[in-house]
């Protein structure tokens, strides 16, 4: 059962490679990249992370870095190119 104060808020923020959701419950946050096929991004419960992020790729706002090309349009799991 959940109760009136136990909401999620859900966030849509507009990114160079799709949309991020981010699901947001108070001590847990999810974030995820509809367009990358739902991959999570960020989990985080307590202000801790506990998802490991490559710095080369994201940084701490889950955009890519300069440099780092997305392929949109490909298939979910070749979306980041890494070469």
């Amino acid at each position: 059962m959940t109760a009136a104060n136990d909401a999620v808020r859900v966030r849509r923020t507009p990114t160079a490679y799709g949309e991020l959701i981010t699901l947001d419950a108070g001590a847990l946050t999810v974030t995820a990249a509809p367009g990358l096929g739902g991959r999570l991004l960020s989990v985080t419960l307590g202000g801790s992370e506990f998802l490991y992020r490559n710095p080369r790729l994201l940084d701490d706002d889950l955009t890519p870095v300069p440099g780092v090309r997305t392929r949109t349009g490909s298939t979910a799991a070749a979306a980041w190119s890494t070469s």
